[in-house]
């Protein structure tokens, strides 16, 4: 007698178990294991351990779960539908093997036609990679694993806290980049411990889908690096995320960001690599999508006013594609959600008319980018730490309007040239907003000042809670720690709304104190002695200085400040005055408008009438 294991013609076999594993036969509602050309359906909660057949397709219904186990795992279907969860198993290595590599033990691997994740639908792979450190004493895993507090490593460097603890510990280096961040595949490493028993955050998990045709995804495609466990664990990194396909489109999430940093000291997780290798014609035929790519750094609780304190993020992952189309083709109604480091080094101009970032982090690493935007630049956020637009001695150009709203912009330097915005109207920070400028040395060609933000209009920084050292937006101009080159601001008017914003240029200057006649730092007395001898001067002029208390010597020797202001007349005057952490100024007619805070503030503080025109270079010299 024959019997027939055959499903009748368009018949699914559906996993019923609650939970179990996929090669198990009672499992499913036809009595046998899925086998090629069948149409599946997942309605509990299913591990597979071995490579499927060549499904026709592959359904995962609501709140179910389908978790890969094994590196070598492969799901193959024609189409695959993912209304619930796809996941894998825990990383779980501890050490390297015998060559000294760290063997990663479990992915998802898709390899189908078509892809869709509806709204509600995600492939979650979040904390899923190598191990986070259980002690402070114990690095986390990987190869990008970090040491005490210091966060993992992956597609970016993880952060490190900015100081030496009470116990003297110098922190290490953030965890080490590392993976093919054209294909990436490896899993995000662990974070350092924190304190006795508190551990650092594991890396994200590794995903990777071949898909002949198109991939939509209105749900998520998740591989967060985990947050370090307060006190002090420091965050996983974010883990990889590869696609091959012939388009991507939807509305949802695609983010391999690396995990937060617990308390004021653990450094954020490093982001993930993300890679999306798409057909660029096939892609060009649609319309730009709406998916937020993301592969920001973790993030982490830190004091902005400390020297070096933006290395305490995570750094920004990497986001690599095989053209630029999706910045080349955006127009003035489109809004930018990408977060990571742009990985084409030969894309150094961007030319467009508008562009509104929100809730991204763009790197653009290349050193000599130029950005030009013939009307305005908006960078809204909801965190100005990892909502940012981040730029290598660029050449910024706007012609309108530049607002920030809970965001950042970041103005780093290579060692040989300085970056430039230029804004042809106004510039504002509002919502705790934060504008960090890195200089670099000064040069024959550049002996006065090696960063420049020249702007035309208005220049507007604003109160807003939940930022800076109190609350408020705020720019932290950097000088060069060893030669003291600095950054020129100069802008048509001045406004700073109260005292809970301005200009911080504490701890930003020269290592060590005051540069010396001879340039080498001075001693601690040598630098208390020359701060505590500083005094406001100023020539005959319309600008009214008013002296406020006086604070300890070590904090006024912190930045010395240079205001130029034209008046109506060309009459200049010029001030120069020592400042222990930061400067107000007003837009007011009169000095009675400035507000004389309470909280720590500034030796002198310059109340020009009327505010006409204001240069302002913080330096430290």
């Amino acid at each position: 007698m024959m019997v027939c294991l055959c499903l009748a013609a368009g018949a699914a076999n559906t996993f019923t178990a609650v939970s179990g594993d996929w090669n198990v036969p009672g499992n499913w509602s036809e009595g046998i294991v899925p086998t090629n050309g069948e149409t599946v359906v997942i309605n509990g909660n299913a591990t597979l351990t071995n490579s499927t057949g060549a499904l026709a397709s592959l359904a995962v219904a609501a709140g179910k779960t389908l978790a890969f186990d094994g590196w070598d795992t492969v799901l193959t279907a024609t189409t695959v539908s993912i209304t619930g969860t796809v996941t894998h198993a825990q990383n779980t290595a501890t050490t390297t093997n015998s060559l000294g590599v760290w063997v990663p033990n479990a992915r998802v691997n898709i390899v189908c036609d078509t892809l869709d994740i509806p709204v509600g639908g995600k492939i979650d792979v979040t904390a899923k990679g190598f191990l986070g450190g259980m002690a402070s004493t114990t690095p986390g895993k990987g190869p990008g694993g970090g040491t005490h507090r210091v966060g993992g490593g992956h597609g970016g460097r993880g952060g490190r806290p900015d100081l030496t603890s009470s116990t003297g510990i110098t922190y290490g280096a953030g965890g080490e980049a590392y993976d093919d961040y054209t294909a990436p595949e490896q899993p995000g490493s662990g974070g350092g411990g924190g304190d006795t028993g508190k551990a650092g955050g594991n890396g994200g998990g590794a995903v990777r889908i071949a898909a002949d045709g198109a991939v939509t995804v209105n749900g998520s495609i998740l591989a967060y690096g985990g947050p370090g466990i307060a006190n002090h664990g420091a965050g996983g990194s974010g883990g990889s995320i590869f696609i091959a396909c012939s388009t991507v489109s939807g509305a949802g999430v695609i983010s391999a960001h690396g995990g937060l940093g617990a308390n004021n000291t653990g450094g954020g997780g490093g982001g993930g690599c993300i890679a999306i290798a798409y057909n660029p014609t096939a892609q060009g035929a649609l319309p730009l999508p709406g998916v937020e790519i993301n592969a920001a750094g973790g993030n982490a609780s830190y004091n902005p006013s400390r020297t070096g304190s933006v290395s305490q993020l995570g750094e920004p992952g990497t986001l690599a594609f095989p053209d630029n189309q999706l910045l080349t083709r955006v127009k003035a109604a489109d809004v930018v959600k990408l977060s990571g480091q742009w990985t084409d080094m030969a894309f150094t101009e961007w030319r467009l008319d508008a562009l509104t970032l929100q809730n991204a982090w763009l790197s653009f690493p290349q050193s000599g980018f130029q950005l030009t935007v013939t009307n305005n630049l908006a960078i809204r956020g909801t965190d100005s730490k990892i909502h940012r637009l981040d730029t290598t001695n660029a050449v910024v150009t706007i012609g309108g309007n530049m607002g920030l709203s809970k965001a950042s912009y970041v103005m780093y330097n290579d060692p040989e040239a300085g970056a430039s915005l230029v804004v042809g109207g106004n510039l504002s920070l509002t919502n705790a907003s934060s504008m960090y400028v890195y200089a670099p040395p000064l040069t024959e060609s550049k002996p006065d000042y090696t960063a420049l933000i020249d702007v035309a209009g208005a220049f507007t920084i604003a109160a807003g809670a939940g930022s800076g050292l109190t609350g408020g937006s705020w720019v932290y101009p950097h000088s060069d720690s060893y030669n003291g080159g600095s950054a020129l601001f100069d802008v048509g008017s001045l406004r700073i709304t109260t005292a809970n914003a301005g200009f911080d240029a504490n701890v930003k200057g020269y290592y060590g104190g005051l540069k010396n006649a001879v340039g080498t730092p001075t001693s601690a007395a040598a630098t208390a002695a020359a701060a505590a001898s500083a005094r406001p001067r100023a020539a005959a002029s319309s600008t009214t200085w008013r002296t406020i208390p006086s604070f300890p010597a070590a904090a006024a020797a912190a930045a010395m400040a240079q205001f130029r202001r034209s008046t109506p007349v060309g009459a200049a005057a010029w001030c120069e005055s020592l400042l222990p952490a930061r400067c107000w100024s007003t837009a007011a007619s009169s000095p009675t408008a400035a507000t004389d805070s309470a909280t720590t503030g500034a030796v002198a503080r310059a109340v020009p009438s009327p505010l006409a025109a204001a240069r302002f270079t913080a330096r430290t010299a």
